[in-house]
């Protein structure tokens, strides 16, 4: 996780939504590629985009899921009409303890988006995603599909 679903940030509750077992800390984790992430649109939502090479090593969190939750959090990130999950190597570099480890190399799944105007690689980009409630600016606001404004201008070429 690197965006929203962090343990520190607004979403983190969809990861126990289908009950407080479904998702258990592993450990923090850099991508071991560099990909764009970046803070945009009106509601400060955070984007990767699948354009491995670009960008930062992102630094993350990583969860073992069961199905149940991992269902629930391809539905939450619409996968995989809106972000899509692939396959990504990570180096973790804490334990399930957050305590420090000698790095070690695992796969894991990252969502991201696959399509995306490529202007928003012009964009500020971040290697750490952290929500600033203080900043009315720049703030976090939830997105609710069908009630606030289209976020496709904002990102998709049409």
């Amino acid at each position: 996780m690197y965006g929203t679903l962090k343990s520190t940030e607004p979403n983190h509750i969809q990861l126990f939504v289908k009950g407080p077992g479904g998702a258990k800390f592993y450990g923090r984790a850099k991508t071991v590629g560099k990909f764009p992430l970046l803070v945009t649109t009106p509601f400060n939502i955070p984007f990767l985009l699948h354009k491995e090479g670009t960008g930062h090593r992102i630094d993350g969190e990583l969860y073992r899921m069961d199905e149940e939750t991992f269902n629930h959090v391809d539905w939450f990130e619409d996968h995989p009409n809106w972000y899509v999950r692939k396959l990504v190597k990570v180096e973790v570099y804490t334990d399930d303890s957050d305590i420090m480890i000698e790095p070690r190399v695992v796969e894991c799944w990252m969502y991201g988006l696959a399509r995306f105007k490529k202007s928003l690689l012009e964009m500020p980009l971040v290697e750490v995603y952290h929500d600033n409630p203080q900043d009315k600016q720049r703030r976090y606001r939830p997105y609710t599909v069908g009630k606030d404004e289209p976020l496709e201008p904002y990102l998709f070429d049409e």
